[in-house]
């Protein structure tokens, strides 16, 4: 069964060169993606940490959503990743269609759908008018929410070959 499915991107290490080998693996594995705009925040929890760049890529496959989570987290070990504060390449599957699932270590919709502007505003500018599987609001009213964390995004100028 063919479903939509998104992904959070983000690096705080060379973070143009590594949000542009995220988005060229991506392109080795799927086809005819779509990509957000790319956002600038600060890191949330951390102190010192360099700031993020985030961007929303949505894409279709036929893979199960452990197989997608798991070429995520290959293509974000072959990146380097060593921790929360350093972190030059982080994939999060955040939505698969409508489907709720939160075991076997996936979380989809991921809760950082809700919770922050970096994964809201991005989602919202790409796929704005779908409803959350769980709260019935569509991703343009969670991004525009009081209730996410404070924090400023700024849309950065970025360009890739693609």
């Amino acid at each position: 069964m063919i479903r939509s499915v998104f992904v959070g991107i983000g690096s705080n290490v060379e973070r143009r060169k590594n949000i542009s080998v995220a988005i060229a693996a991506l392109q080795k594995h799927f086809h005819d993606l779509h990509f957000s705009s790319v956002y600038e925040s600060a890191a949330m929890g951390t102190k010192n940490a360099d700031n993020y760049y985030n961007l929303v890529a949505g894409f279709k496959t036929d893979l199960a959503p452990e197989k997608i989570n798991q070429l995520l987290k290959e293509i974000e070990k072959s990146s380097g990743r060593r921790n929360k504060t350093i972190c030059p390449l982080d994939l999060d599957l955040l939505l698969v269609d409508d489907l709720i699932m939160h075991k076997n270590g996936l979380d989809i919709p991921r809760q950082d759908i809700i919770d922050y502007a970096y994964v809201a505003v991005p989602l919202a500018e790409i796929n704005g008018d779908q409803r959350h599987p769980e709260t019935g609001k569509t991703f343009r009213e969670h991004s525009q929410a009081e209730t996410l964390v404070d924090q400023e995004i700024n849309k950065i100028d970025f360009s890739w070959g693609n």
